[in-house]
């Protein structure tokens, strides 16, 4: 299992989490009660979508964590 301050290739793991993270903030309004999620979802039309723009974004960043 993976910690925060494992690298493997070169590649740092929590370094990708963040991103992602940092990545659906800058789409959500920050200032709703759940945090952005449901604007978040709004903005792909369903949870689906979300999940896809999720998945197509953290698919850009580095894999090589062989």
């Amino acid at each position: 299992m993976a910690t925060m301050a494992d690298y493997k290739g070169g590649h740092h793991y929590y370094d990708s989490v963040k991103s992602t993270l940092d990545w659906i903030r800058s789409q959500s309004d920050r200032d709703s009660l759940d945090g952005g999620i449901t604007s978040f979802i709004a903005k792909y039309d369903s949870e689906e979508s979300a999940i896809d723009a999720i998945n197509e974004f953290a698919s850009k960043l580095a894999t090589n964590v062989d």
